[in-house]
């Protein structure tokens, strides 16, 4: 099942793990995996005959089918799946065979440009780089399948006390020792060490905020299986999740961790908790998913790629390189929200061939001008193999050519 091809949310062992139950009526847009499960039908002991249908797009029939359901049971507020992470590392060794040795530094294998703050382990990063607790701290701002090369990481004084942090109509006051330079501000205390920068924060470690807000009532959208759910928060209300984005009519948040975040909604105030960490910044589902899919990548510093490999640009669709095996590329293709997505993707390397791969189809997408672009429609995840020509005048390092 391609959907779990080693990276991002483990929908598929979510739903199959509620196969039989009627637990799975409550999870939003499970009839798009079960149709990546090929499950046009299914039985649920104790659940009525119906047709369950999501976005008009996907449909299973439970029990023998009958009346078309969208909303079959109250969905569940307390789903948080096992979301795998990408090995950078040996994504980029991959890489290298075809692409030959680079500089020291990081490369971005995701479709947009990075728009987080990063936490990694170590003393190096992009610059501006500053070293916090044994970690570097840095901003992005890397481009599609580029590379941005680092350099030892320098050193903050940093000040106790409060910092105010404002989100459009969210803000958050953490506690500790901070300091700011180059756009980039840091923050350490006793639990988690953070980043802020251009309207996106970054925390990792046990995580327990509380936004303060203006709403007195508002709505919650929550990722659920391949597609985001809405729900009306009038009172005091709990959920769990992946990724989330608070919506009223002054502004957004979006929220997102790889391990779980606990909210506690209520009037005027949003209570958010991580074990491991979380990324915030203004915005809906579109960012939400993006700052989910920017934590499920482990950022390593080391030798990266000295050229870009490509550059994609995308809408509502969110494209990721994987990995590079026997002369092809092979990349993710999701795109989780209620609309339909677009992505185009151009290679700076020959392409004999292109192929998109889901459980259902095969489509060869052979390249104009070395341009693929690919229709991504709502609750779309697909697997793109791109077959590899030879090299033309690509220098490894030391100023090696590589032949045709």
């Amino acid at each position: 099942m391609y959907c779990v091809e080693g990276w991002g949310p483990d929908w598929v062992e979510a739903v199959r793990g509620k196969l039989g139950s009627l637990d799975l009526l409550r999870v939003p847009g499970a009839p798009i995996i079960l149709y990546y499960m090929g499950l046009n039908s299914i039985e649920i002991p104790g659940a009525p005959s119906l047709t369950w249908d999501h976005l008009g797009l996907y449909e299973v029939k439970v029990n023998g089918g009958g009346l078309i359901a969208s909303t079959p049971l109250k969905p569940l507020k307390n789903i948080v799946f096992t979301v795998k992470q990408l090995n950078l590392e040996a994504l980029l060794e991959s890489l290298r065979e075809y692409y030959g040795e680079g500089v020291e530094g990081l490369f971005n294998p995701l479709g947009w440009r990075l728009s987080s703050p990063l936490i990694v382990e170590g003393g190096s990063g992009p610059p501006p780089c500053y070293n916090v607790g044994g970690y570097a701290l840095f901003t992005t701002n890397i481009e599609p399948l580029h590379s941005k090369s680092s350099a030892r990481c320098g050193s903050l004084t940093l000040s106790r006390g409060l910092v105010k942090i404002s989100l459009g109509p969210f803000a958050v006051e953490l506690e500790g020792s901070s300091g700011s330079s180059g756009g980039l501000t840091v923050f350490q205390n006793s639990e988690f060490v953070a980043a802020y920068s251009q309207g996106v924060l970054t925390l990792l470690g046990d995580v327990e905020l509380e936004f303060k807000h203006v709403y007195y009532d508002y709505s919650i959208s929550y990722l659920g299986a391949l597609a985001f759910h809405d729900t009306r928060i009038e009172d005091n209300e709990t959920l769990e999740s992946n990724a989330v984005s608070v919506k009223g009519p002054r502004g957004s948040i979006a929220i997102a961790s790889p391990w779980g975040l606990r909210v506690e909604a209520g009037r005027g105030s949003l209570r958010i908790s991580s074990k491991e960490g979380l990324s915030a910044s203004n915005g809906g589902e579109l960012e939400a998913f993006k700052l989910l899919l920017e934590r499920s990548v482990d950022w390593t510093i080391g030798p990266a790629l000295e050229k870009p490999v490509g550059h994609v640009r995308s809408y509502r669709a969110f494209p990721a390189l994987l990995r590079a095996e026997a002369g092809k590329l092979v990349m993710s293709i999701i795109n989780p929200t209620n609309s339909e997505g677009i992505a185009e993707i151009r290679l700076y390397s020959p392409v004999k061939n292109a192929k998109l791969l889901t459980t259902r189809e095969e489509l060869e997408m052979p390249p104009a001008r070395g341009l693929i672009t690919i229709a991504a429609p709502r609750g779309y995840c697909a697997r793109l193999e791109i077959e590899l020509g030879k090299p033309r005048n690509f220098l490894k390092m030391g100023g090696r050519a590589v032949s045709p």
